[in-house]
Parts: C-alpha cells; structure tokens; sequence
C-alpha cells in the first residue's frame, strides 16, 4: 500500500521504482531517450522548416514533461501536476 494521493496518475514513477527500482526507472529513461533522439535525428533531415519545427516542438514537450515530473516526485521541485506522457493514467495524458 503506497501513501500516495493519486498513485496512478502524477506519481506512476514512484510507484515503477518502488516496484522494480532503479533498473525501472532506467527502462522508462531509455525510453524517453530513443523517441526524443528519434524525434531530433529526423527533424534535423527534414527539408521543411514547418516539418522541422513540428519535431523539435513535439520532441521538446515531451523532454519538458519529463523533467519536470521526475524533477517533482523526486522532490527537486515543486509539484506542478504534470503527467509522465505515455505513462500515467488519465484524459490529459
């Protein structure tokens, strides 16, 4: 039983590595990082300025949001409330 307010939405990371502990965190890390550097290999081929910026955007959202969940359940800083992408339950995510 976790203590958590809302186990499976903000703070799904902490319940992965409360489970399968760093090597979770590490599979959902890599993750992350193959579609983000897949996201940017392909923006920087695109002909397009409009194809390249729509990369960089989406790829740049989800890194945001990324940091800025593992930065709050970690407690480096505040809470703001934003799902893990992907991930977490719920309409926003």
């Amino acid at each position: 039983y976790t203590n958590f307010p809302a186990a499976n939405t903000d703070f799904i990371l902490a319940i992965v590595v409360e489970e399968l502990g760093f090597l979770g965190f590490l599979i959902i890390f890599v993750f992350y990082g193959i579609i983000i550097y897949h996201l940017f290999k392909y923006a920087f081929k695109m002909k397009s300025e409009k194809g390249r910026v729509i990369l960089i955007g989406t790829a740049m959202y989800l890194l945001f949001h990324f940091v800025l969940n593992v930065g709050g359940v970690t407690g480096l800083i505040p809470l703001t409330g934003v799902p893990l992408l992907m991930i977490s339950y719920g309409g926003s995510s």
